[in-house]
Formats: C-alpha cells, structure tokens, sequence
C-alpha cells in the first residue's frame, strides 16, 4: 500500500475548502485585517468543495482508511471555525490559519494512526 506524505496535496485542498467556505458561511469580525482580500469577491462555494478531490484522491491512493483521514483533517478545521462562531461571532485571519493548522496536525496524526503498515 502506497502512503503519501500528509500534508500533500490533499492537506492543502482541505486548508483552502476553509479559506474558501469561512466567508461564505461567517461574518468577518474585523473592520480591516489579514483576511479583507477574501471578502472582496462574493464567496465561492464550488472552491469550497475542494475537499471532494481530496477525499477522492484519498481514496484511490489508501483506501478507504485515507479517506477517513481527510474527512478527519476537514472534520477538525471546520471545528475551529465552528468554536471562533461561538467564541468571537465570525472569523479572522487568525481562525483562518488556526483551522488550517488543526486540520493538518489532524491529519497528520490520523495518518499515523491509521495508514501505518
């Protein structure tokens, strides 16, 4: 069985599905910040459904065990959108990377835990 370095390319759609899916669904709770570039288009939700290829290419290069691993990671990066709407209202730049950092470490540690020979 074939195990590709997590983070790979799949790591790095589910990081830009959150950039993606963050301001289609939160408000912005800065005035100005790191994250205005985002909000100068309206959102796009088919960006946000980049994790669909990264489950897919999951899938075909592990099985279903590396499936679940990206299911994971993107389990775990919209949990910390989740907890900023709570927390703050909305997100920042900062959630942002925050989510994207779960998200890998996540997946990395599912990778290890359930991918190893």
């Amino acid at each position: 069985m074939f195990v590709a370095p997590l983070p790979d390319v799949r790591t790095g759609m589910i990081i830009c599905a959150l950039a993606a899916l963050a301001p289609a669904v939160l408000v912005y709770v800065r005035d100005e910040g790191i994250a205005s570039p985002l909000l100068t288009t309206r959102p796009q939700w088919l960006v946000a459904l980049a994790f669909v290829p990264a489950v897919a290419l999951a899938a075909i290069g592990e099985g279903p065990q590396g499936a679940l691993v990206v299911l994971g990671a993107l389990v775990a990066g919209v949990a910390v959108l989740a907890l900023a709407r709570l927390r703050i209202g909305g997100f920042t730049g900062d959630t942002l990377g925050a989510g994207g950092l779960v998200a890998e470490t996540i997946g990395l540690l599912a990778a290890v835990a359930v991918l190893r020979p």
